[in-house]
């Protein structure tokens, strides 16, 4: 309360200003335990002035508990989407970047431009990736510091920057293997900057319910031996003679 009433009599200048100071205490990785209650506090009057929302003391609490790393379950109509963006700013503002992750395209374009006025005056780029979004825009999506996204195409994204990186483990392994050959880098084909932080809207979904659903994603993989017995098997097949040397079964539709 008494942050609350500290931030809620101060200017929209005094209060960017308190912003900008507590992003560069957390970018330098110097924040207290009473930074992150000064944050909640920061952006919580910050999200009454600009979208006319005040987080309510539960809301505040259910960040309080994101911010730990805990899964908090709250019923609908308490407000997730706006209880997030107070852990959301503070992993921002520690410049690795934090993906909102919800459940379909339309949640991810609807809450980056309804939550998108909170981050920008905390001095925060905020984005979103959706389906059919060319590899430009998504790698400008993924650099700002939070990126609302769906699991499939989060996920797709990773696995296709995997792709182009080959034998290379990650990152790390990329820039070592530019500087030793001198010539470019996969890393400049890449979207994602990484993944070090994410809030993830109804996990239980996400995590429990669609985890059972494998997401499978393929490229060339140079094989000879493989090629070479394909192609024999082929032959093979084109060899056999029916009733001689197979069956038909018409009701199951398949060959023995």
């Amino acid at each position: 309360m008494e942050l609350d009433r500290q931030f809620s009599t101060v200017t929209d200048h005094k209060l960017r200003e308190h912003a900008t100071e507590l992003h560069h205490v957390f970018r330098l990785g110097r924040d207290r335990a009473d930074d992150l209650d000064r944050a909640f506090a920061i952006v919580r009057e910050v999200a009454v002035r600009q979208i006319g929302e005040k987080p309510f003391p539960v809301q505040v609490a259910g960040a309080l508990a994101l911010a730990k790393g805990c899964i908090v379950e709250m019923a609908t109509g308490e407000g997730k989407t706006l209880a997030a963006t107070m852990p959301a700013v503070v992993a921002g503002w520690r410049g690795r970047g934090c993906h909102i992750i919800t459940v379909n395209d339309y949640l991810a374009r609807r809450d980056a431009e309804w939550m998108g006025k909170i981050y920008q005056f905390c001095g925060l780029r905020v984005a979103y990736v959706e389906q059919g979004m060319t590899t430009v825009d998504r790698r400008s999506a993924y650099s700002a510091d939070i990126t609302y996204c769906t699991n499939k195409e989060v996920t797709a994204d990773f696995l296709r920057d995997r792709l182009l990186l080959g034998r290379l483990r990650g990152s790390s392994s990329a820039l070592l293997a530019k500087i030793a050959s001198g010539g470019r880098s996969p890393l400049e084909h890449l979207v994602q900057r990484g993944l070090d932080c994410a809030i993830v809207d109804e996990a239980d979904s996400v995590l429990v319910d669609e985890a059972v659903t494998p997401l499978i994603i393929s490229g060339p993989a140079p094989n000879p031996e493989q090629t070479q017995a394909f192609c024999q098997a082929v032959e093979v097949v084109k060899s056999l003679n029916h009733p001689m040397d197979y069956s038909i079964d018409a009701r199951y539709r398949r060959r023995s």
